[in-house]
């Protein structure tokens, strides 16, 4: 279904029988001229029907006007007649979606798994065969024939241009071979011969004359003689500072093998590869291909996990913090060794890299392109040596690792290629310590695991003593440990602080100043609580300081108490709907409901209602929430039910309400102004 999707997007989207038919009628009056071409010096064989490609035009023309001329005839059919010469191969056919697809074909998930070198066939004696189930196999190789890649120099100038240029005879023959079913997509057949061509670079170590001829053949098949004016646009921006972030979705070039195909295509890229100036060209071309490599290795794989394996993560490695009674030092050694060889093992096993052959060989072509003044022969497929390092400024293999462990990490095109991507490093040195810190960086993890914890039992042992020892102690003393302790009413032990102070009220040394400090959140130069009133806490500390307070000083921190200890809201309501006017049962208490109200504190919850009853012709945010849970001075909530029975209007529901309300004056202003206007 995909397939047909994209197909019916592109420009060749119409019906195959359209398709056909249009050939056919173009091919009608090319007939004449053919008739009049001259057969090629060279003459490349079909080594099936022993015809040129201008010959089996020939033919192939006259059969086919005469047969659509007869009877209907299916698109299959006429395929069996009319094909472009080219190279026999063994692959794997599919629906390949981007035709990009088909992949490198440099050893890992193949899809072309042999080359019949100068088997000549045309495409449309193997789709004949296919049509009637029948095999053919390359003569000299016994080998499985499943599709012909056309090659230009092997057919006529004139058959190359009628099939290629004039029709879309060459399109559907090169999906049929490619996928088994005509849905000709844009660049099937650049991706097809440019993968065909890295294959055989990559199988062919020391070619021969006759590999390197065909070598020769399929690239200039796909070479072009003019750039566009988007390929000169994309050229100069690959030539640029920030080649990586052109091969993008935007560009066509998000696959393993198109900026191969784009560089390949485009005389002027594989001349700047091999110049001096092509490194940062070199690294983005690398960097890309283990991207998709590692992405396509990794399929649903926990990354995380796939990092810890890839550093050989070990808890022999770990640093564990000292004693709870010691200070952690303050140069901490953690393990940050990269260990290339066990990382380099696990990279093949999992086949996350191609060998570095595809970069050797792409080095030694452009460099011997541009030293033959930019023209392509079989004399630049000649083996040479090549320094790999020059291409991306450091040791190829530690590049590589680098770019795996960065692959790994990156989700999506806005990691690679954002602002704050990690980019590339400038030296070895670099590279080196980036690799460690990833190291670090997991070890250092596992030691602040068990630093926080060790602090957590620091921390739980300090409380416990402060909770024992802050009932005598001074109000300096106190406050000062209070805010190591308890600095906030969110933090633990101080429920179990209030309950002391009050059961032990007699015995508190600077009781109406501790409970003040409490109250208040602010006592002279000392804050707690950010200076804040503790809303959680008030009932049971106003307890405390009633009796011990003048009815004055008691009345001035009530009314405090009153003013500030409830949240203050926005001046228009929030998504709730609540506002100043009409606060929520959190923002007069602290607590989401009235279940967890008492739950958590039964001795502040009943306080509350306490104050609850005097609410009753306060201020409007006094009169909304008695009105709104005057019905817990009768009925106490539990956890089947948090309200105790009151039902509230979310605030979707008051949202809709509001909108409604919105809309009806809208159209009520909407209607008077159009009677107005009649009037």
């Amino acid at each position: 279904m995909g397939l047909m999707r994209r197909y019916a997007r592109t420009d060749q989207g119409k019906d195959p029988p359209q398709m056909m038919s249009d050939a056919i009628a173009k091919c009608k009056p090319a007939l004449l001229e053919l008739k009049a071409e001259k057969d090629q010096a060279v003459r490349e064989e079909c080594f099936f029907s022993k015809e040129s490609s201008l010959e089996s035009a020939l033919v192939a023309i006259e059969t086919g006007c005469d047969i659509t001329e007869e009877s209907e005839i299916t698109p299959d059919m006429l395929l069996t007649i009319f094909g472009l010469h080219g190279l026999a191969i063994k692959h794997k056919a599919g629906n390949y979606t981007d035709p990009m697809l088909i992949g490198l074909n440099q050893g890992l998930k193949d899809t072309i798994f042999e080359v019949y070198t100068n088997v000549v066939l045309n495409q449309s004696v193997l789709w004949y065969a296919k049509q009637n189930k029948t095999e053919i196999k390359a003569p000299g190789f016994d080998g499985l024939i499943t599709a012909v890649v056309p090659i230009k120099s092997w057919n006529h100038p004139a058959v190359w241009k009628l099939y290629c240029q004039d029709t879309e005879i060459a399109a559907m023959q090169t999906s049929a071979h490619l996928r088994n079913v005509l849905t000709p997509l844009p660049k099937d057949r650049v991706a097809f011969t440019a993968s065909l061509f890295l294959k055989m670079m990559g199988d062919w170590a020391d070619p021969s004359e006759i590999q390197r001829k065909m070598m020769s053949d399929v690239l200039l098949t796909i070479q072009w003689k003019n750039q566009s004016d988007k390929s000169k646009e994309i050229a100069d921006k690959l030539k640029g500072d920030d080649p990586l972030a052109e091969l993008s979705t935007t560009n066509n070039l998000a696959s393993e093998l198109a900026p191969f195909a784009q560089i390949l295509c485009d005389q002027t890229l594989l001349e700047f590869l091999g110049g001096p100036d092509s490194q940062k060209l070199w690294r983005a071309l690398v960097a890309n291909t283990v991207y998709w490599t590692v992405r396509r290795a990794l399929g649903e794989e926990e990354r995380g996990e796939v990092i810890k394996k890839l550093i050989n993560y070990n808890k022999d490695n770990f640093t564990h913090p000292l004693p709870d009674d010691e200070q952690e030092p303050e140069n901490l050694a953690i393990h940050d060794i990269w260990d290339g060889k066990k990382a380099g093992e696990y990279i093949k096993k999992h086949k996350y890299l191609y060998d570095n052959k595809l970069y050797t060989n792409m080095m030694r072509l452009s460099l011997a392109f541009k030293a033959a003044g930019n023209k392509t022969s079989p004399d630049i497929f000649k083996v040479g040596s090549v320094n790999n390092t020059v291409a991306v400024g450091m040791d190829l293999d530690l590049f590589c690792q680098v770019e795996v462990v960065k692959s790994i990490l990156t989700k999506n095109e806005t990691e690679r290629y954002g602002e704050n991507s990690i980019g590339f490093h400038d030296t070895e040195q670099e590279a080196r310590n980036y690799l460690a810190g990833i190291v670090r960086s997991h070890y250092r993890r596992q030691y602040d695991t068990e630093l926080k914890l060790k602090e957590e039992r620091v921390k739980e042992k300090k409380l416990a003593v402060f909770l024992d020892t802050f009932v005598p102690m001074s109000f300096v003393d106190f406050a000062l440990h209070l805010q190591e302790n308890i600095p906030n009413q969110g933090s633990k032990g101080r429920i179990e602080m209030l309950q002391k102070l009050e059961e032990e009220k007699d015995k508190v040394v600077d009781l109406s100043s501790k409970a003040e400090l409490l109250l208040i959140g602010k006592l002279g130069e000392d804050t707690w609580n950010n200076g804040s009133v503790s809303r959680n806490g008030a009932p049971t500390l106003l307890r405390i300081l009633e009796p011990i307070s003048s009815a004055e000083k008691f009345a001035e921190l009530k009314e405090h108490v009153d003013r500030y200890s409830w949240h203050r809201y926005r001046d228009c309501p929030n998504r709730q709907g609540n506002s100043n006017t009409e606060p929520s049962f959190w923002a007069a208490t602290n607590y989401v409901d009235p279940w967890s109200y008492l739950k958590n504190d039964k001795v502040g919850y009943r306080q509350f209602l306490k104050t609850l009853e005097t609410l009753d012709g306060g201020e409007p945010s006094q009169q909304a929430i008695y009105d709104t849970w005057s019905h817990l001075l009768t009925t106490d909530p539990h956890k089947h039910d948090v309200t105790a029975g009151k039902q509230l209007v979310t605030g979707k529901e008051k949202r809709k309400l509001r909108k409604k309300e919105t809309d009806k004056i809208h159209a009520e202003r909407k209607r008077a102004k159009t009677e107005g206007g009649g009037a």
